[in-house]
């Protein structure tokens, strides 16, 4: 029974989340208001609004003012803290769930993969998520732990940085706004998400940031970028590669042989016996995105991607980095429960 309800109630938050319906309520945080009202300010049919309502007051997660009739309902300060952060990856199986179901079981039959086509609305949604994380996060608190502290220094002074699978290149571009002086690249595979990444350095009329269409398996292009970089980075990208360890090669291949050169690898914090798994509360939740998307594009619609998921963990990818020549340093990110920070440099540079 927990886990029916659980479900459930992951479905009706995130269809609080995408209709705006929990906005009403966090915009007036331990304010009552009746479902009349908050149907009235989020433009939606009240009919719908008083269902999705009900169910989150059974669930305990909308309060109720007592002795109000009609209802009066509301959200405190802990609820919506808790609904806005983690909140959000409600939407994440929900999402997977109607983009791919059908297709994920003719997986297990064929053994093949599966395009980006195929995720439509989960790329956006992505989109969403990564807006959220790294507009709070990746400047004011990712950034400055890196290196001991000493790459802010290097990006104020003005080096070049690359993003590998940059999607719509928040990346890059909230770098580019903090630190005029540096030089940044976005390369993604997707074309769509390259033009978005564009349209939105446009938006802030940034010239140290530019973006590309590029295959990371693509031998000729990575040559093009040898030793070209001081800094690249990788946010939950490497995974998602039908051939990741050519990726992780390009990346050894652009980063310039100096001590002061970093690769930042930023992938889910898990290990890579499943028996070490158990402990992780979200272990659950992140096998099942791994197995809804991050397995099937990385198997590719041919079958023959490697398919690494999402939870490859820590050991796996310690070992491909130093093999293809990095010395690899893992460190916990700061406010980042899901996340694992390798910092890697050059071996021969030491």
């Amino acid at each position: 029974g927990d886990i029916l309800v659980a479900s459930s109630v992951n479905s009706l938050i995130a269809i609080g989340h995408r209709t705006g319906v929990l906005r009403v309520l966090f915009d007036r945080v331990g304010l009552p208001q009746s479902l009349e009202s908050i149907a009235t300010v989020s433009g939606k049919n009240l009919r719908f609004v008083t269902e999705l309502v009900h169910g989150l007051i059974c669930a305990d997660v909308i309060l109720v003012k007592d002795n109000t009739n009609p209802l009066e309902v509301y959200v405190d300060e802990e609820r919506a803290a808790a609904l806005q952060s983690t909140g959000i990856y409600c939407q994440e199986i929900p999402l997977l769930n109607s983009c791919a179901m059908t297709s994920i079981e003719q997986c297990f039959d064929d053994g093949k993969g599966l395009p980006y086509s195929t995720y439509p609305q989960f790329s956006s949604f992505m989109a969403e998520l990564s807006q959220q994380k790294h507009k709070d996060v990746l400047v004011s608190t990712f950034l400055p732990s890196v290196a001991d502290g000493n790459l802010i220094a290097s990006l104020e002074s003005g080096i070049k940085v690359c993003d590998f699978g940059c999607g719509h290149g928040l990346v890059s571009v909230l770098m580019a706004k903090r630190f005029p002086k540096s030089v940044f690249f976005g390369f993604d595979l997707l074309e769509e998400s390259i033009e978005a990444a564009k349209t939105c350095a446009q938006e802030y009329d940034l010239t140290n940031c530019s973006f590309r269409v590029l295959d990371l398996s693509d031998s000729n292009s990575i040559e093009e970028y040898k030793e070209e970089f001081d800094y690249i980075t990788a946010f939950d990208s490497i995974h998602d590669q039908t051939e990741p360890e050519i990726a992780l090669k390009a990346a050894h291949t652009m980063l310039k042989s100096s001590q002061d050169s970093l690769f930042s690898l930023i992938d889910i914090k898990a290990h890579t016996n499943v028996l070490d798994n158990r402990a992780n509360s979200f272990a659950p939740f992140l096998y099942t995105v791994s197995l809804m998307h991050c397995m099937p594009v990385g198997k590719g619609s041919d079958g023959k991607g490697r398919a690494l998921g999402m939870m490859w963990g820590q050991e796996q990818a310690t070992a491909m980095l130093e093999q293809i020549g990095f010395c690899v340093d893992v460190q916990e990110i700061p406010n980042d429960s899901f996340n694992i920070h390798y910092e890697c440099r050059k071996r021969n540079t030491e």
